[in-house]
This record gives structure tokens, sequence and C-alpha cells, in this order.
């Protein structure tokens, strides 16, 4: 190489080179012979021009000598398979002795795994020594019974004649292989140790070898017994570590084969217990089927049951082992060894029905068939065509047979493996093409490089419309259009030809019948002025055609015409081929984007709808903040009992509906998940108490009791979001009430404590009514469903409210069940974790003794255990005369509506004493007419009763009884302290009158007055002229939608002008004043300066912690 320079011609040396570097003899050089071997195969690679001949020779050297060393027997079938049918003209006689090497290899490896049927094989096998082929023949003959072992060992004396070490160790090495199957290890064994190693150490290490020494060391092993030849064992002892150095090159190829030397070597030794030699097995086993070598798998099965059944009387054990060998075998279709094993295990498997062999799944399932493709990993040696041998005649293949692709003719109709594999790459291109545009370039570009024309087009109908041209190109130039109509470009492609191909979906190609084609087409405007030689247009469908590609080929002045057609069948297949991915490729895109516009679709339709409910909220928070506010307002001046209870209720319920609004809004964040939940403290009670109460002022039914029984008091706040647990329950009491015409809907509240402050809190709803049918209990939580979804159906509703108690619970990490009885009732359950806030195990309330006189309900048995927690001794009278015959004294009597007219007297009798004396009635019933003090009452209580009240009652019992005439007034005493202590400049920004009177109603209770500015615009004017002024405001509330400029517009120019103008100093802190409250509208607000939000209704004690906070921080600065 250094004398004449490196070309192709050293690549066979080096693989020599190579092989010597893993003999046994030569120790830690693999390394260095796999070097040598990449060396020589990049030879093959870089150095072009090398003969058939020349690279057929390396090709069968490397596979022979050293592919063994780095690639799988499986592998190495598959490359030897080329080379089954090749024509005996390319056996050279120099290269007879590797052609026998390579062919008793590739014969040994197809038969063993049964990948060619003999016959096959033996037409294939032909050589240009007579010798060759018959002693090939001969030992073909031997392993398909065609010929005896004592007549093939009658021809050794001829073969031992030829002095030919290659044709003797073929010979030899066939028959120790074959008797070793058989089990005749002792004959077997003679063999290897009278002639046959000695020969094979003078040879080469191939394929066959390998296989050699693996079955000359298994006979040896287990033939020693029978031999007094002691050379036996160290001999099988040298094999074993060949194999144990070639196992950490190859574990694929090695390692399982040498685990089951091993283990034949531990039965050759005394000295082995059996439990070794069993585990040795077991481990050649399990090597050989983790790598699904099952040709070896079942021979250590079968080596293991053999010596089992010579060892040991376990014949459970041995039916195991041989039954497995068995499986495998059957599977393998290997009918020589099948027939073998059940001859030799015959009364094993009388004795025992044994079904316990586990079934091989079905990517470990020996295949009896290796596919006939070249392997990706040595493709590359051979990838031009010029270096692959090719048949000159097409060769018959049988039904289950792939034909080779690398062994056909340049004349067959079949695509070559070069040609597909430049098809699969364009394929490829084009698949990973992601757009409709890219999709075309991809296709035209591939098509013009594979069919070797001079021009082509895409025309596409993808809107099933007007189809257009999308694309035009030569090899060496490309054009896109944006859908230019076909009919308006009659001069780029012929217009009659593409509609016929668009509407018949079949290819149309010229020069099938050049005579018919130019009958048909040849008067199309675009061939009067664009003649060619060769044209083709076919279609690009798979289920639907999406357009077509038009190629054409022009003969030039001096070319000789060509004697085949342009566009033959083979080329056609191909270029329907990038056709089809084309037409997979444009299906796709056309999904996704249909995809992404129902997608944008469905994000506009959700945005709208979440922007016209947040717009709804904004428009119903605006006047339920002045009702809200006036209800406030009321409170504060002198009224009547039942007046106050009254205007609580207002005040109450304005509150709760605007949270049910505020469900409806957050049902809408739930479906596009943007929703999140509150985490604050919140009275559990209170929460529950005024969710029933909403629900029960709703229906008045002199025939339906509603009843709150609290079994867990003493937690009095929980964390977490009060709004949405409140919507749940109203949701649920509402549906029980619509559905409940009589009885009872009982509300339990139970708490079970889980450790530390987390409880799991159940509330149940029961109720008597119409129950839910079998068949109707899957709607029940569905959105915008009804149990009774006809038109006749007596109860309303949008059946929107318990999918969104679903949709709360689940997001909660609660959950929510029922159960039903139709005609009985409904029962619902609601159970979700909570961390307890704040706790207390007894009321501070004084104990108080309490008369209870009401008839018998549920209503009676929960007020009087809401009672008891509040310290009182609770007497119960279910009816009146029992109380008016009782002697004993009440500090507080709770009397039933029902029963007033019988307890007049007893009433008068204790008008004026200290005890007080207050009507239970129901909400809705009429008691204007009732004058309390005229008749001795002390207040009216509307039934569901609230904690709250019957504690204020109770304490009110032992309070200053001057305190109780005093009117409850809140006047602005108390309130215009804020005023006084912290003095502040306000200014208010709002364009509604009639918020502004309430905002300022407000302010005035807590001692301020606040200048108004009606919008942004006057926003900025009033701080100008301000700071004019030498003043600045210290406040200003905002309100967001507001006319000429908003509250966010103004807040970022107001904030900017301060900046500029170096007043940051004087900058008065913003607060958002708005009635809409989603989550993202308060961001906006904190991100564009503001410092505070306050939502609509204004709350009196959020606009005091605001006004607080602002005071607080001035006072600092001064």
């Amino acid at each position: 190489m250094n004398t004449h320079g490196v070309t192709a011609t050293c690549a066979i040396p080096l693989i020599h080179l190579a092989n010597y570097f893993v003999q046994p003899n030569v120790r830690n050089n693999t390394a260095k012979a796999i070097e040598l071997c990449d060396v020589a195969l990049t030879l093959v690679n870089n150095y072009g021009g090398s003969s058939t001949d020349l690279t057929s020779q390396i090709y069968e050297t490397f596979v022979n000598l050293m592919a063994s060393f780095k690639h799988t027997t499986t592998e190495l079938v598959k490359f030897s398979e080329g080379f089954n049918t090749q024509d005996a003209s390319l056996m050279k006689p120099s290269s007879s002795c590797m052609t026998l090497f390579f062919t008793a290899s590739n014969f040994l490896l197809s038969f063993l795994t049964n990948s060619t049927h003999p016959s096959t094989f033996r037409k294939s096998m032909r050589f240009a020594n007579e010798e060759d082929d018959n002693i090939s023949q001969s030992a073909l003959g031997l392993w398909t019974q065609d010929v005896a072992y004592d007549t093939y060992k009658e021809s050794y004396p001829r073969i031992a004649s030829q002095q030919r070490p290659d044709l003797e160790f073929v010979y030899l090495a066939n028959a120790v292989i074959w008797l070793t199957s058989e089990s005749r290890y002792k004959e077997a064994a003679e063999i290897v140790l009278d002639r046959c190693y000695h020969v094979s150490r003078r040879l080469p290490i191939s394929i066959f070898h390998l296989e050699f020494y693996f079955y000359a060391a298994v006979s040896l092993c287990l033939g020693s017994d029978s031999m007094p030849n002691t050379a036996s064992l160290p001999l099988a002892a040298k094999i074993m570590k060949m194999y144990d150095l070639w196992a950490d090159i190859c574990p694929p190829n090695f390692e399982s084969k040498s685990a089951i030397l091993h283990a034949c070597y531990s039965c050759a030794q005394s000295s082995k217990t059996s439990l070794t030699v069993l585990d040795n097995f077991e481990v050649a086993i399990e090597t050989a089927n983790r790598a699904t070598r099952w040709i070896e798998a079942c021979l250590a099965n079968y080596l293991c049951a053999k010596w089992l059944k010579k060892t040991s009387e376990s014949k459970r054990r041995i039916s195991y082992y041989a039954q497995s060998a068995l499986s495998i075998a059957a599977t393998l279709k290997a009918e020589r060894q099948v027939d073998m094993m059940q001859r030799e295990f015959s009364s094993v498997f009388d004795s025992f029905n044994w079904a316990g062999v586990s079934i091989l799944s079905d990517n470990q399932q020996p295949s009896p068939r290796v596919p006939h493709s070249l392997n990706n990993q040595l493709q590359h040696i051979f990838a031009e065509s010029k270096y692959l041998p090719r048949q000159e005649s097409n060769t018959s293949v049988s039904n289950n047979q792939e034909p080779n692709m690398l062994l056909r003719g340049p004349q067959d109709d079949l695509p070559t493996q070069s040609e597909l594999t430049k098809a699969i790459k364009l394929c490829l291109t084009i698949s990973e093409s992601s757009d409709i545009d890219s999709i075309v370039t991809s296709l035209l570009e591939s098509a013009l490089l594979f069919s070797n024309v001079d021009y082509g087009a895409v025309v596409l109908n993808l809107n099933q419309s007007e189809p257009s041209i999308k694309a035009i190109g030569t090899l060496n130039n490309m054009y896109k259009f944006d859908d230019e109509p076909l009919g308006f470009r009659t001069d780029l492609v012929p217009y009659s030809l593409v509609v016929h191909c668009l509407l018949m979906g079949e290819a149309i190609n010229k020069d099938d019948n050049p005579a018919l084609f130019d009958s048909k087409f040849g008067s199309d405007h675009y061939y009067l002025h664009n003649p060619c030689s060769s044209a083709i247009c076919i279609p690009i469908k798979s289920t639907n055609v999406y357009g077509v590609i038009y190629l054409e080929r022009h003969t030039l002045p001096n070319e000789v015409p060509q004697s085949s057609p342009h566009f033959h069948s083979r080329k056609i297949d191909l270029i329907d081929l990038l056709c089809s991915q084309a037409a997979v490729s444009f299906g796709k895109s056309l999904v996704y984007s249909q995809m992404e516009l129902a997608k944008k679709a469905a994000e506009d339709a959700t945005a709208e709808k979440a922007s016209f409910l947040a717009n709804m909220s904004h428009e119903i928070r605006t006047p339920f903040n002045s009702l809200f506010a006036c209800s406030l307002f009321l409170l504060d001046t002198s009224l009547t009992d039942a007046q106050r209870e009254y205007v609580e209720t207002i005040k109450s319920s304005a509150l709760v509906t605007l949270s049910i609004i505020d469900g409806i809004l957050a049902f809408s964040k739930i479906e596009h998940g943007s929703f999140n939940l509150d985490h604050a403290p919140f009275d559990l009670n209170s929460c529950v108490e005024s969710a029933i109460q909403v629900t029960s002022e709703q229906t008045y039914n002199e025939n339906l009791e509603i009843v709150f029984y609290n079994h867990c008091p003493g937690i009095l706040e929980v964390m977490g979001d009060s709004t949405r647990v409140r919507q749940i329950i109203i949701n649920l009491v509402g549906n029980a009430v619509k559905f409940t015409m009589e009885g009872h809907i009982k509300i339990i509240l139970e708490a079970k404590h889980m450790g530390d402050k987390r409880y799991d809190l159940k509330l149940t709803v029961e109720d008597t009514g119409i129950g839910i049918p079998a068949n109707s209990k899957s709607k029940v939580f569905g959105a915008f469903s009804q149990v009774d979804g006809s038109s006749r159906r007596v109860h309303g509703g949008s059946g929107l409210g318990l999918a969104i108690s679903k949709k709360l619970v689940d997001i909660m990490n609660g959950n929510i069940h029922f159960d039903s009885v139709e005609g009985v009732g409904t029962t619902f359950y609601f159970t979700c974790p909570f961390e307890v806030s704040k706790y207390i195990e007894k009321s501070d309330v004084k104990p108080r003794n309490v008369a209870l006189v009401l008839e018998d309900c549920f209503r009676r048995e929960a007020f009087a255990q809401q009672l008891e927690f509040l310290n009182a001794k609770v007497s119960i009278f279910s009816k009146p005369e029992a109380f008016v015959n009782q002697k004993q004294k009440f500090d507080v009597i709770f009397v039933g509506d029902q029963f007033l007219s019988d307890l007049s007297k007893k009433i008068e009798e204790l008008k004026g004493s200290d005890t007080q004396i207050h009507l239970i009635t129901e909400f809705g019933t009429p008691v204007s007419h009732i004058n309390l003090p005229e008749i001795g009452l002390s207040s009216i209580l509307f039934a569901p009763m609230r904690r709250s009240r019957v504690e204020e009652l109770l304490r009110e019992s032992y309070e200053d009884p001057a305190s109780l005439k005093k009117p409850k007034q809140q006047g602005t005493g108390s309130t215009a302290i804020l005023g006084d202590t912290y003095p502040l400049k306000i200014l208010l920004a709002e364009d509604n009158a009639i918020n502004l009177r309430v905002a300022s109603q407000h302010l005035k209770k807590l001692g301020y007055v606040a200048d108004h500015a009606k919008d942004g615009v006057e926003v900025l004017e009033k701080c100008e002229a301000m700071l004019k002024a030498g003043g600045k405001y210290d406040v200003i509330f905002m309100d967001i939608q507001m006319p000429r400029k908003d509250g966010i517009t103004a807040t970022m120019e107001l904030k900017e002008s301060f900046i500029i103008n170096g007043h940051v100093d004087l900058l008065p802190e913003i607060v958002a004043l708005t009635a809409n409250v989603a989550g993202e509208d308060r961001d906006k607000c904190l991100n564009c300066g503001m410092t505070d939000f306050i939502s609509k209704p204004i709350l009196p004690e959020e606009l005091r912690r605001v006004l607080t906070r602002v005071g607080v921080h001035k006072k600092a600065l001064q």
C-alpha cells in the first residue's frame, strides 16, 4: 500500500490480516482486528471504479471471515442470501477456496435457521471445480437424509488425497456438526481430535469455523466420559476460552454459545455439583432467550434435559426442559430435531401431560423465515448498484418469498434497490413538508429530479371549485404561483389533458400510444406552441383527487431517439409513489388547516362568550351597587324589627345574587381552563345559612319544611372560596326545592378530622321529592340537560346548576354524588377537604333558660341543637297547653306562629317582665299587621333561623334593657373618626350618576368629601389644576369604563405625565373602582400602575381598608 498506493484491491489482504488477529493463539488484539476491517470497508466505499468481480470477492471475503464479529447471525443470513442464486460465472477459480467456505457457511446458517429450503439451496450451489460441487452436494445430502453417514464416510480417502485443507476441513467439520446434532458425541469428538481441529488451524477463521468450534467443544465435553483420550477436555476448555473472548467482541453472536459451553464443560467435571450444572444451563437458556437465538435456546434446553435424564430421577424437571426444547424446535419447523426428541423423551412425555411451557410473545417468537433485504448496517458497503452482483435473467420467486430487489437485471420492470432508496428518500422529503406550498415544491422538485424530464407543473383542486396552477419548473428553476386559475394560463399546461386527469383520476402517458394521445390532446392550445416527445399526467390522489402533476420531455435536434419509452412502467410506479405520498401530505395539511380554523372559531366564540358574560356582569353589578348600598344606608336608620329583618334579607339576597352572576361567569372560565379559586377565610355556618336562605325565600310553601342541621358548630371559619361553596349549596338546595312539593328538605353539615387543621366536610341535602328515574341518572350532571326535557315539563330551569356544581367540586378536589329512588326522594352528598382557620369548643354566650314552643317537626329539633350550642338550657313544648300549665321562669321564649293565638293570655301575663318572647314564622308569611309591643312580642324570627341572629337575641336578653330601646343606628359619630384620623384629598372618577351618589355617600359616612371627574380626561385636567394650585390628591378612585378616556388609559397617561414633569413624589395612589371582577381585569388594573382594587357593589369594610392604608402611608411620609 505504501509502494503502489491505496486502492480497493487492498481490502481483501486487510480483511485476512484482521482475521489473523481473532485467531485463538493471538491475544488482546481484537480491537486491531476491527480497525483493520473498518479500513478495508472504507476502501470499498471511497475508491470507486472497482469491477463487479472484485467487489463480489471483497463482499464474500468480509462476510465469510469478519462479519460474524460485527453483525448478528440473522444479519449474516440476510447478507448471504444475496449470493444464493448468483450465476456460476461469478465463481472464479482463483477464489474457489473462499467460495467453498462461503457456500458451506451460507448453507449451514440458512438450514439451521430454516430460512432457505434445502432443495432451493441445492439448485443454487454450482462450482467451477467439479470436486467442490460433489463434496458440497454430498454434505447437503447428509442433512437432507439423502446420503447415509456411512456412505458419506466412504468419500474421505478421496477427499484426503486432494491435498486441499479447505476441502478436507469442510468435509470433516460438516460431519462433526451433523454427528453432534444427532447426539453421537463420541464419534464427533474422535474426528475433532484425530484430524479436523488440526486442519482447521491451517485456514483463516470463517463462519463455518465458528459453528465447527462450537459443536466440536460440545462433543468433546459430552463425549469425554466414553473416551480414554484425556485430551478432549483440555481442547474443549481452549475452545471455550476462544468463545469467551469473542463474546466480548460481539455478545449477540457468541454470548449464548459461550454460556452453553460452560454448562457442557461443567457436566464433564466430576467436581461440579448438580446444582452448579443446572445453574449453568439456566444461565445459558436465559442468555439465548434474551438474545432471541432460538437454535441455541433449543439446544440448551435439550442438553439440560439430556443431562437430567442421565443424572436425575425427577421426570417432571426433565419434562420441563424437554418440552421447552420441543416447543422451540416445532416453532422453527425443525422436523428432524422434533422427531429425535420425541423418540428420546417419549417415556417422559407419556408420563406427564405437562402444559406449563411458556408461550413465547409475538416479539420473541422465533421466525422460520428471515427477510431477504440486505441489512441497513452493511448496506452502505455496497450502496452503489454497480458494486452489487446482478443476475442476467429473471429469477422465479415462490409465493411465500420476497424477490431480492438487489439481484434484478436492468431490464426488469420492478424498481431496483437504488431507485427504491432514492424514491423513499424523496417520499420522506415530501412527508416532512408542513404546508401546501412546501409539499408542492418538494413534489415537483422530486419528480423532475427522479424522472429526468425538461419541464413539469403541479395543478391543485383542493377546494373542489376552480383548479389552480401552484408551481412550474425545470431542473434548474422553480416558479410558484398564488393559486393561478388553470383556465387563465393555458400557455403553461395542456388544459384538456389536465382536466381529463382531474375528472377521471387516471394517469395519461403519451408513450403508451402516441397516436391516440395526439388524436385526443394534440390539438390543445398548449401543444401547438410546445411540442414534446414524451408527456405524462398523473393524478395526486388518495381517497380524493387533490390535483395532478404534469411532466414532459423534449427531443433535442441532434439527439438519437430512444428505443424504449421514457416513461416506462417502473418510472411511472415510482412517480405515482411520490404522488401518493403528496396526496397523504395534502390530506394531513387540509385536516390541520381545518383544525386550526375550528380551533380559532372555538377560541373566538369562547372569547366572545367570556366578553359577553363579563359585560353582562358589569351591567348587572352597576344597578346592584346602588341596591346594595341603599340597603346598607337604610340599616343605619331607625327600623322596627320586622323592617330590619326585611332589609337584611334584601342585602343578603343582593350579595347572593351577585355571587350567582359571578358563578355563571366562572363557568365560562372553567370551560376554557382559566378559572382560579380564592383561598381566604370565611364563616362556614353563615355561608351555608345564606345559601339556604336565598333558596327558601324564593318559594313559600306551608307544606314544605326546610331545615339545617349543623353537626360541627365549633368550626367557625375555613380557608377556601366562599362564593363557590355557596354557589354549590344554592344549586343543591335549589334543585331540592324545585322538585319537592311537600315533606321536608334536610341540609346536614358534618366534619371528619383528618389531622392538624385539615377536615373533610360533608354536606348532605335530602329531600322527599319526585326522585330521579333510573334511565335519567346519567343526565344529572350534564350541562343544559333536564331529567324531563320535554316541552310539557312542570319544573323549569336551565339545567346548568348541577353541571356547574360538579365542575366546581372537581376543581376543589372534592366529590359529589347522589342516591335517588323515584317517587321517594333524592339525597345529594357533597364532600370536600378544608383547612379550619378558626375553631371553638363552646360559645361565649351566657347560659340562658329558653322555652321552645313549636309543633313536632324537624325544625324544632335542629333549632334546639343550635340553642344548646349557644349554652342555652332548652325546654321543648309541642303543645301550647303544656307551656301554659308550667310554672318555670324563662329568660327567652320562642313561639311558633301557629300557637300565637293559643298563647295570647300567657304572653299578656309576661308583658313588662324581663322575659323576651320572639315569634318564629316562615319567610313570606304576612306580619305587617302585627304590632309586636302591643301583644308583648320582642321580635320576629324568620325560618330557617340564622345562628348569628339567634345569638344576637340571646345576648340582648342579658344586656342593659335601656340599650335595647335605642334605635339601632350607625350614624356618622363612630365612623367619622376615620376622616378625622386620616384627612385625605380624594378624587372620585365616575360617569354613572347613581354610582356617584352611592360612592359619595359611603365616603361621607367615613368623614370624607370627594371631588368628582366624569371621565379620564377630567381626571388629568383636575390633577393638573391641583398641581398648579400647589396641592395634590392623595387618592383617586378610578372607574374603569368611562367615556372619552377609560380608567386604564387615564392611569397610564397620568403616571407618565407626573414622571416627565418631575412630580413622581406627588403622584396620587390610584384605586380601581369597577364592576368588572374577573381575575384578568384585576391584573390589568394593577399592571397599568393602580395600587389597589375595589369591586362593585362597594363594601364599607373594603373602602375603610383602602383609605386606612393610604392614610397610614401618608402619615409615615410626613
